[in-house]
């Protein structure tokens, strides 16, 4: 059964049509990859330099999470049924991931409020309880898109506890990656840690999303059908995606200019970090289009 199906056999979704056959899921797109990207490098601007006490940083990732909540309101359709969305928090990693949002918003603007009104005290006093919140925060809008498509039974490809895992570290990695080029191009600004170390991190964050991605299409390439079918729907219906934007733009490029910092400028490290944020939407665009429903669920 699996070998006599292929990418020919699939369904589009919302097409009227008897037959049972896989059926390729058109609900999630460029938008939610776009959305969930913007989220990820919100959370992991903020969290780079927090420790380094970097307002303007700081303030720039909530202002990209607040533009991923716009966008995301936006695609709602009735912003002013928002509340819609955290109604579902028991069962639905969307409510959950958009709660956790609110209160990163909230607790960020507070703690950003902290350096800009100074003398109250009130961070010394409560550290380090707001960096460990806005932490576990964080890692949660990191982990969720991940949660969101791991729990969808539907879609073989997606229904796998690597899903999560590869969402955090590709926002683990484009954040990293920023965090390294504003450490190489203002050497005098404060950053959490030397720029061998940051470099030597962020290598090893693409190292990890690099096998992640491998292990995660070797092992859908030996699950059922619906999950091979996505597989070549990744790999051939959209190569260019996949192998252009994906790996090359997205993983090879920044990991060629990272590991060869000292021989080059600040602006290629920014070149690198432009290739990295087109590679981490790239790769949730990729694999949220190989989606297939199962032909039997």
């Amino acid at each position: 059964m699996t070998d006599s199906l292929d990418t020919r056999s699939i369904i589009e979704q919302g097409q009227l049509n008897f037959t049972v056959a896989p059926k390729r899921q058109t609900i999630w797109g460029g938008r939610e990859a776009f959305v969930f990207s913007l989220e990820g490098i919100g959370v992991g601007v903020f969290l780079a330099f927090m420790l380094a006490g970097q307002v303007t940083a700081m303030i720039t990732g909530l202002g990209l999470l607040a533009l991923a909540v716009l966008l995301l309101l936006s695609h709602l359709g009735h912003p002013s049924r928002a509340w819609m969305a955290i109604r579902n928090v028991r069962r639905s990693w969307i409510s959950r991931g958009t709660v956790m949002i609110g209160f990163f918003l909230a607790l960020g603007g507070l703690y950003v409020g902290s350096f800009l009104l100074p003398g109250s005290g009130a961070r010394e006093a409560l550290a380090p309880l707001p960096e460990v919140l806005l932490a576990l925060a964080g890692l949660f809008i990191l982990l969720y898109p991940g949660f969101a498509m791991a729990t969808s039974p539907a879609i073989p490809f997606w229904n796998n506890g690597l899903m999560p895992i590869l969402s955090l570290a590709n926002g683990l990695a484009s954040g990293g990656l920023i965090l390294v080029a504003v450490a190489a191009t203002t050497k005098a600004s404060p950053v959490p840690a030397p720029l061998d170390t940051l470099v030597a991190g962020e290598l090893l964050v693409l190292a990890c999303l690099t096998l992640f991605l491998a292990s995660y299409i070797a092992v859908m390439r030996r699950a059922g059908a619906a999950a091979q079918l996505s597989v070549r729907v990744l790999l051939n219906d959209n190569r260019g995606l996949f192998w252009g934007g994906i790996v090359v733009v997205g993983l090879v490029v920044p990991i060629v200019l990272v590991a060869t910092n000292l021989s080059v400028s600040a602006s290629d490290l920014w070149f690198g970090v432009a290739a990295r944020l087109v590679g981490d939407v790239a790769l949730r665009h990729g694999l949220l289009k190989a989606g297939v429903y199962d032909a039997v669920l």
